[in-house]
């Protein structure tokens, strides 16, 4: 009888062979359950198992997971000082709907973004954050051309008046890439400047009102030229 109690328990090795198996078969379950759970959460697991060392292998194991799976990551750029409101608030709902903790803090000297939440979820926070900085050095790039261009090319609206208003240095800048870019007409991409510029009328139309507007490309380089310039063969 005896040995035939031995071979139904089986040895202490194989238990534990088996509670390995057991744990093997669940780690995903387990990193998808600490993935789904909310950071500021309370959990209390039950582990149970045939013997003691079994449990404490589980819970060694469990505690590898969470180990591996939370993660604590900073992103330090100096375009953080410059998001606005508006991104911020984009990114912190982001983060939330990830399980992502998140700390932005804009100041122009101790500027970061901490992020800590389950690993492949921070993941996807950073990339958004990515996303966020490239936008930023774009505009800024965009800022830096409208300028150049703004010292050489205006493009005015010309009322029935006879009075002038030139588009400020974006408009402007968009604008003149149209027209070099040989497009018959230019679309206002601001919600707030609902408009379109054919070039062939060179006239201004409001998408709201249908006004008309004439419109003048200003090269001032040629303005600043002396009536008595020639052009070098």
């Amino acid at each position: 009888n005896e040995e035939e109690q031995g071979k139904g328990s089986g040895s202490d090795e194989d238990v534990e062979n088996q509670n390995d198996d057991w744990i093997d078969i669940r780690d995903e379950s387990a990193k998808r359950m600490l993935a789904n759970l909310a950071l500021e959460s309370e959990v209390i697991l039950h582990i149970y198992g045939q013997t003691d060392h079994s449990v404490k292998r589980a819970e060694k194991r469990l505690r590898a997971i969470i180990d591996t799976q939370f993660v604590n990551d900073e992103v330090d750029n100096p375009s953080i000082t410059t998001l606005s409101d508006e991104t911020v608030d984009e990114l912190e709902t982001f983060a939330k709907s990830h399980q992502v903790d998140i700390d932005i803090e804009r100041d122009p000297v101790l500027h970061f973004i901490k992020l800590h939440g389950c690993q492949g979820d921070v993941l996807q926070v950073k990339d958004k954050i990515r996303d966020a900085m490239a936008a930023i050095g774009e505009e800024k790039t965009k800022k830096e051309a409208a300028v150049a261009v703004f010292k050489h090319i205006h493009w005015m609206r010309e009322f029935s008046d006879g009075e002038t208003e030139d588009y400020d240095e974006l408009f402007s800048f968009e604008i003149e890439q149209a027209y070099q870019q040989k497009q018959s007409q230019y679309v206002s991409s601001d919600p707030a400047e609902n408009f379109t510029i054919d070039f062939a009328s060179m006239q201004e139309t409001d998408h709201i009102s249908g006004e008309k507007t004439k419109v003048m490309r200003v090269d001032l380089s040629e303005e600043e030229k002396p009536s008595n310039w020639d052009k070098m063969p």
